[in-house]
């Protein structure tokens, strides 16, 4: 295979690596009481409209400039007010996004090693060896994360298929008819937070040279290779986990239980059980990873240092200091930043590139100018839809299935 072939699969599997993440875990527990079909469209829905901002984000970047970052192109299309919001909104986002994934990784690693091996290690200790290996990953570059992540996706892949061949024969088919539209709004902020793919384009444009044929491509293909992913995965999660009872959906929503605890019960199969783990863990993993390098680069933007290994260092340095100090100490101020993750996603990820968009002379035409409008309406909605959910305005419609 030829180093461009292999770059461009390369760059395709770290964009839906990044893309499936830690929210796919957690999607099933908020997607369930709506049902499968209802859920198919609200995906499809999603990924297109992300697709589609993606595309834009790619075109405002080639026009800012291939060095650039979110943060550079907001100040040069919107101005210095947009800059320093974005500062603030897309800081708070990924080091809340980091926090987490350092939190949960450490916390499944740690309970593996327990309940597998039968060895006792601190969560603090595994939280600093696995921001260690990351900054060692990140010091040398995309190149280093593409073949780490390269690692890490096939192991994801393997427990994937793993937990879908021991899934698959406990299927009911009678499950997968339970449709309730009215709780769709509970489902848009994780499915909308689980295509996030966007806060990478920067890092693989400068990964392939700013070519934007290729650049659209990878968008594509890695983004639908994501959606395939997560239809699958509702479908064995929704078609395997009744919605009342004993081990099912309504257990994990009142307890805030893992969904592979859940059909770890459900399928009493040992090697099940390792790769529901397994896959838990590599899910964490390969989001961190896209989500650790994207939150570097874009200090690494925001710093202007001169020297490169000066930027390097303070960039991996307040990369992983402040969400580590955080997990370590106080993490719970996280916690309360991921339930607006949503907000900022819509804000940063389809707001901000739709605006940045009406700058661009591609963009004048009639028809793209009422494309964006769209955009921008849509992207408002989930918005409010969002904050509605935040203020408990739909916790009344899930009370039927909390009895």
């Amino acid at each position: 295979m030829s180093a461009s072939i292999s770059r461009f699969f390369g760059a395709c599997f770290l964009v839906a690596g990044t893309t499936i993440g830690a929210g796919m875990l957690a999607m099933p527990t908020t997607n369930a009481f709506s049902g499968f079909f209802p859920i198919l469209f609200l995906l499809i829905f999603v990924w297109a409209c992300m697709l589609s901002t993606a595309w834009i984000f790619l075109d405002v970047h080639l026009f800012a400039g291939v060095q650039t970052n979110l943060l550079t192109m907001s100040e040069k299309m919107l101005g210095k007010p947009a800059k320093i919001l974005c500062w603030a909104l897309y800081l708070l986002l990924l080091y809340s996004l980091t926090a987490a994934y350092i939190a949960g990784a450490s916390s499944t690693l740690g309970f593996f090693l327990q309940s597998f091996l039968a060895i006792s290690v601190k969560k603090e200790m595994i939280a600093s060896v696995l921001v260690g290996l990351f900054s060692f990953f990140l010091y040398f570059g995309t190149r280093s994360c593409d073949w780490i992540n390269r690692v890490f996706m096939s192991a994801l892949v393997l427990c994937y298929i793993a937990l879908l061949m021991g899934i698959f024969p406990e299927m009911d088919l009678q499950l997968l008819q339970h449709e309730d539209a009215q709780l769709m709004p509970i489902a848009i902020p994780v499915i909308l937070t689980s295509f996030g793919f966007h806060i990478v384009i920067p890092t693989l444009s400068t990964y392939l040279s700013g070519d934007k044929v290729q650049l659209r491509r990878v968008i594509f293909l890695g983004s639908f290779l994501a959606l395939i992913v997560y239809i699958l995965w509702e479908l064995v999660t929704l078609g395997s986990i009744p919605l009342q009872g004993k081990n099912s959906f309504q257990t994990a929503w009142i307890h805030a239980e893992s969904i592979t605890n859940i059909i770890s019960s459900i399928i009493q199969s040992p090697w099940v059980k390792i790769a529901a783990f397994s896959f838990s863990f590599f899910a964490i993993l390969t989001s961190f990873l896209g989500v650790s390098l994207s939150l570097s680069d874009f200090l690494s933007d925001g710093l202007s240092l001169k020297s490169a290994t000066y930027r390097k260092i303070c960039s991996l340095l307040l990369t992983f200091f402040p969400p580590l100090l955080f997990v370590l100490v106080y993490p719970k101020a996280f916690i309360a930043a991921l339930e607006y993750a949503a907000i900022f996603v819509a804000i940063l990820l389809g707001i901000y590139p739709t605006l940045m968009a009406f700058r661009l002379p591609s963009y004048q035409s009639l028809c793209k100018k009422a494309y964006l409008f769209v955009l921008l309406g849509v992207f408002s909605a989930i918005i409010v839809l969002a904050v509605l959910q935040e203020n408990g305005y739909f916790a009344a419609m899930l009370t039927r299935y909390m009895q």
